[in-house]
């Protein structure tokens, strides 16, 4: 992951001493603070809501240790305290930082060399586009060949953000459409406002032609569950849409385990 948080959110140094400064020499990078932090909030994210006892089972620490461990992460707003003091569980702001994360492109790796091979038998170039947090659309893998001469297409046009957002699931979806309208013009502004967006996205078939029929761009979800659209373009003029039909129904079968989702259904691109 990358620009997750503007500021560092927690700083272990400053407010987690260690229990016993003679065991030092003893404890390994796991059982140091930090690392008790990152195995407190495993726990707390797969388990919760838990008890502090639970907790301090799991981590198999002292009771003074997981009091400051949950006061730590408590003070950072990572987690809350509810019934009563009873049960620990994640704070919900992190809902929002985790889900607006950007991943690393290793999550689509492994549609590189299909993306090649299928380029390859049928003639056309494949284009991979995710999104950057609160910026446009990037190109994450291509099958050009990228030199001074060839640059990475920068198509930003409606159809290829559209394509990206029928990628993404209801509240990734509701995530991104409030994101897009703090600098949102008044016209698309007053679409989102209206749910006319987030209609046009629903009512999309996961895949959309290009205005004079040069290329067609499918919704892709990845396996980590990042929302990303692989557009089909000619590799020097205009291809056939029956060409773009057949490696649409090609990247369907080979990509089956490593994607998510590839378009919404499985009617073709008529």
């Amino acid at each position: 992951m990358s620009k997750m948080f503007s500021k560092p959110p927690l700083v272990v140094s400053a407010s987690l001493p260690i229990e016993d400064t003679t065991a030092i020499k003893a404890v390994s990078n796991d059982d140091a603070p930090a690392g008790r932090l990152l195995r407190a909030v495993e726990a707390i994210a797969t388990k919760g809501p838990i008890t502090y006892e639970d907790l301090r089972v799991d981590l198999g620490i002292s009771k003074t240790a997981t009091w400051r461990i949950v006061t730590t992460l408590r003070d950072a707003r990572w987690v809350r305290i509810i019934q009563g003091g009873r049960y620990i569980v994640l704070d919900s702001r992190l809902d929002d930082v985790f889900g607006s994360a950007q991943y690393s492109d290793r999550e689509f790796t492994d549609l590189s060399h299909i993306m090649a091979q299928v380029a390859e038998e049928h003639g056309v170039h494949l284009d991979l586009f995710t999104l950057m947090l609160g910026g446009p659309p990037v190109l994450v893998e291509t099958t050009r060949r990228l030199t001074l001469a060839v640059q990475a297409p920068l198509e930003t046009d409606d159809n290829l953000l559209l394509t990206i957002e029928g990628a993404m699931t209801p509240v990734q979806l509701t995530r991104h459409l409030s994101r897009r309208l703090e600098t949102a013009e008044p016209q698309t502004a007053m679409a989102i406002r209206t749910g006319e967006i987030g209609r046009k996205v629903r009512n999309m078939r996961g895949f959309v032609w290009s205005l004079d029929r040069s290329s067609l761009t499918v919704s892709i979800r990845g396996k980590m569950g990042t929302p990303a659209a692989l557009r089909i373009a000619p590799r020097s003029r205009k291809t056939d849409p029956a060409i773009y039909r057949a490696v649409f129904v090609l990247l369907q079968v080979r990509l089956a385990d490593v994607v998510q989702t590839f378009g919404r259904d499985d009617r073709l691109p008529s």
